[in-house]
């Protein structure tokens, strides 16, 4: 399971137990997670892949006093040995001195139940398991279980699991005492069968935690080469950048690209962090850090832009770092830079994942050269010799009067940069539209933006964010097309009704 952290936890103990095993601060899962269990609820959690769920459960038996009675306090079921090992791997990594000798062992890697007694004979107080192998043990009365015992259940991401819920409520008739009962799952639904388990459970809404995924912004263009890169930075003043690449030879090449173009630029590693990790996650004098997607998962992404160059093969990557830092304020900008056309590969995360995205224009020219101008303000600033230049100044004031002096500086701009942008060139103004039509129609925002390119014959490029809700949508078109469009498409057939296609409403105190 890939692991993110960087938001800010005020428990010292916690910060330090996360740095101990290699992590900066806790997730947004965790954050939620540990103060609810803690306070003995009755947990149903809904959880995904990536989220740090693993950690999460270790954590809360590490921040207890040790009972007063030796044996079990804390019994994590699961339904693989696969992921039983897991736990190991992450309590492992836990600094000894942090654990304050605390033992935690895992059953159900062993072949056969018996060869396990001697990992029991240390009395742990957690125990991962399969909940085959938990029921070995306790037919042969192998456990010892406390009279307050916390027990999670991590119900199988596939929906067949009818037998790890049988195997889940034998388990918990066994069980003495009191209990405190929490189910991991993928959604609420899955839990209807063990839901008798709890009491008056509180829900941990994987939704609530997905509404702080900051938005994914998309650009897409003919081709991206170092320079189409630099000038979305500098149009739209990026500044403590991770630019994440498809390999790290291409980050080395993009590194060396942007340093000639005086752009302060390094690559990263998780090797390279481990070894001396900033307090801000990217040093000052550094503006761009740049990453392979491979390496992603083990850098920290303090970092106030976070940019994609490309679609990674696992588009699960873009859901990871969206996890990693939500509810970070403010929010990181994050986009990804592809290739025109392909930005379809990105429908699944948007339709099913329910992830935010918005279709970008790429800055203007006159954008890119205000972002540039601010760079070499800072250069002048911070980097350059003064003794330096002044000798270029006098130079300048012997041979060229005074007021031609602004003349000649943006003269060498114009020919280093180009000229200045037409009235063509700018992108052209957005309208929002109303549609009459939404989810309940089985409608999703790649049928709109097919809709309306058809109707209107527009690049697919021109339009602009779309908004599914249940029962109606908003489309940004430009705004040149949106009279069209109005006369087009009010009133045709779309899905088995009669749409209604208007200008969207402003809201409220909106004067544009």
């Amino acid at each position: 399971m890939l692991q993110f952290t960087v938001r800010q936890h005020p428990t010292e103990q916690v910060e330090s137990l996360l740095a101990s095993a290699g992590f900066r601060e806790l997730t947004p899962l965790q954050e939620e997670y540990i103060p609810a269990v803690l306070q003995g609820k009755d947990l149903i959690v809904e959880s995904i892949p990536g989220e740090g769920k693993t950690i999460a459960q270790l954590l809360p038996f590490l921040l207890t006093p040790k009972p007063r009675k030796r044996g079990i306090s804390v019994l994590i079921l699961v339904d693989s040995s696969e992921m039983a090992g897991k736990y190991g791997v992450e309590f492992n990594r836990l600094s000894s001195l942090k654990t304050k000798g605390k033992c935690a062992v895992v059953l159900g890697r062993e072949a056969q139940a018996k060869n396990e007694l001697r990992l029991l004979s240390k009395h742990p107080g957690l125990i991962v398991g399969t909940t085959e192998r938990i029921i070995d043990h306790l037919r042969r009365n192998n456990l010892e279980i406390n009279q307050e015992i916390s027990v999670i259940i991590n119900i199988p991401q596939n929906s067949d699991h009818l037998e790890f819920d049988r195997d889940v409520e034998f388990i918990m008739a066994k069980m003495p005492g009191k209990v405190q009962s929490i189910v991991f799952s993928p959604s609420v639904d899955q839990v209807d069968n063990l839901s008798y388990l709890l009491k008056r459970p509180s829900i941990l809404s994987l939704a609530e935690r997905r509404a702080r995924i900051p938005m994914l912004h998309v650009f897409e263009s003919g081709s991206w080469n170092p320079a189409a890169v630099l000038r979305i930075i500098y149009g739209l003043d990026l500044n403590s950048t991770l630019l994440l690449v498809p390999s790290s030879s291409e980050a080395a090449g993009l590194r060396d690209e942007f340093n000639g173009d005086g752009l302060p630029t390094r690559t990263v590693s998780p090797d390279e962090q481990i070894k001396d990790r900033p307090d801000t996650g990217t040093e000052p004098s550094f503006r761009c850090s740049i990453a392979s997607f491979d390496d992603a998962a083990g850098i920290p992404l303090a970092y106030d832009s976070i940019l994609f160059l490309g679609i990674p093969s696992r588009l699960s990557l873009f859901e990871e770092v969206g996890w990693a830092v939500s509810g970070r304020s403010p929010a990181p900008y994050c986009a990804v830079l592809t290739i025109s056309g392909k930005s379809e590969q990105l429908s699944t995360l948007q339709e099913k994942k329910q992830m935010k995205m918005k279709s970008e224009v790429p800055p203007s020219r006159e954008e890119i050269l205000k972002g540039k101008l601010k760079n070499l303000i800072k250069q002048i600033k911070e980097e350059a010799d003064p003794d330096e230049l002044n000798r270029y100044r006098k130079i300048i004031r012997r041979n060229v009067p005074l007021h031609l002096r602004s003349y000649l500086a943006a003269y060498l701009l114009k020919k280093t940069n180009g000229g200045l942008p037409s009235k063509s060139d700018e992108p052209s103004e957005m309208q929002t539209i109303f549609v009459s039509i939404g989810k309940n129609r089985k409608v999703f925002p790649r049928d709109l933006a097919r809709l309306f390119n058809k109707a209107l014959d527009i690049d697919p490029k021109e339009i602009g964010n779309i908004k599914v809700l249940d029962n109606y949508s908003f489309i940004d078109i430009p705004q040149s097309v949106a009279p069209k469009a109005i006369e087009k498409l009010d009133g045709v057939e779309f899905r088995g009704r009669n749409i209604t296609v208007n200008f969207a409403r402003k809201k409220k105190g909106d004067s544009n």
